[in-house]
C-alpha cells in the first residue's frame, strides 16, 4: 500500500518527478509516451544507447557523471560489441568483421530477402489479437539468383487477418525458386 500512496503523491504534484530515464525503464512493456521528453536533455550519443548495456554498467557511468559515449574512459571495461560501437563512434569509421564475407558465402545466391513491416495497434485491428500485439501488415521479397540478378516480388499489404494471408502470399512469392530465405529485422536475422 506504500507504493500506491507514493503514486498518488506523484499524481498530486504540480511538476514532473525527477526520473533517470533508461531503455529498460521506459520501454517495457511499451515505449513510454514521455520518453522523448526525458531524452531531450541527454546527448545524442547517450551511454544508455549502447548495445545491450547492463544496468550496472549504466549506473557506474552515471555515478562518474558520464552521459556521452565519447566520454567513456579508455580503462572502463566494456564487452566486445560495446567496445566496437565506442571505437566506431569515436573514429567515425564503420566496422565490418573480417569474417563477414566468408560467413555469407554459405547463404547463396540463390537467396530470398524478406522485409516485413508490422504494427502494434492499441485497439486490436484483427479478431483474435490483443492490444499492442505485433502483427504483420506488409512485406516485400527480393530474390537473388545464381547469376547475381536481383528481382523484386510485388509488395504485399494485409487486407484482413494477416497471419493466413502472410503465409499464403509468402508461399506464392517464393514458390517457383529455390534458395535460402533471410528475414530482415532489427530484432533478429536468421536463415531458414
Amino acid at each position: 500500500s506504500g507504493r500506491v500512496d507514493e503514486m498518488f503523491a506523484i499524481l498530486d504534484r504540480s511538476d514532473a518527478p525527477e526520473v533517470y530515464a533508461t531503455k529498460a525503464l521506459c520501454s517495457k512493456p511499451w515505449r513510454c509516451d514521455y520518453f522523448d521528453h526525458c531524452m531531450a536533455a541527454k546527448p545524442d550519443d547517450w551511454v544508455g544507447l549502447l548495445y545491450k548495456i547492463h544496468p550496472n554498467r549504466l549506473a557506474a557511468l552515471r555515478a562518474q557523471g558520464i552521459e556521452s559515449i565519447l566520454d567513456i574512459p579508455a580503462d572502463f571495461e566494456l564487452p566486445d560489441k560495446q567496445a566496437i560501437a565506442l571505437d566506431c563512434l569515436a573514429s567515425g569509421e564503420i566496422w565490418v568483421s573480417d569474417n563477414l564475407k566468408q560467413a555469407l558465402k554459405a547463404f547463396g545466391p540463390p537467396a530470398y530477402y524478406m522485409d516485413f513491416e508490422t504494427m502494434a495497434p492499441g485497439i486490436p485491428a484483427y479478431p483474435g489479437t490483443r492490444p499492442y500485439e505485433t502483427v504483420p501488415c506488409q512485406f516485400s521479397v527480393h530474390y537473388l539468383d545464381e547469376d547475381g540478378v536481383l528481382s523484386h516480388a510485388a509488395p504485399w499489404t494485409a487486407p484482413i487477418f494477416p497471419w493466413w494471408f502472410t503465409t499464403r502470399a509468402l508461399s506464392s512469392a517464393c514458390s517457383m525458386r529455390f534458395g535460402r530465405c533471410f528475414l530482415i529485422s532489427p530484432k533478429r536475422s536468421a536463415p531458414s
